[in-house]
């Protein structure tokens, strides 16, 4: 079937038309997300006793200054018998952390 030129010159305003008005809720949707990683590095050394060294490096990059500091890492412990000694360090210096279980 062959569409008169009118037909295409219609859907070719109607996209030329919807075209910003998406690319300006995409870029909307896109800022309003607070952090995002930059990276994350995860180093790993297993003892001769068994015990497991984990040192997880991440990179935030934040949006704004009014986002919250605040992070937390979930670390399920179905095969874990206990974490310790966690430190959290930020350019250097260490931080004030703590560590907690919840159900």
């Amino acid at each position: 079937m062959i569409r008169p030129r009118w037909f295409y010159c219609t859907v070719l305003f109607v996209l030329a038309a919807i075209m910003p008005i998406l690319l300006a809720m995409t870029h909307v949707m896109a800022s309003e997300v607070p952090f995002y990683w930059e990276a994350i590095n995860v180093d790993m050394d297993v003892q001769p006793n068994g015990d497991m060294w984990v040192t997880e490096t991440q990179h935030y990059m934040f949006q704004s200054s009014d986002s919250s500091n605040e992070r937390y890492r979930y670390i399920p412990l179905d095969r874990v018998d206990e974490i310790t000694d966690v430190t959290v360090t930020e350019k250097g210096q260490a931080l004030d952390a703590s560590v907690g279980i919840e159900s």
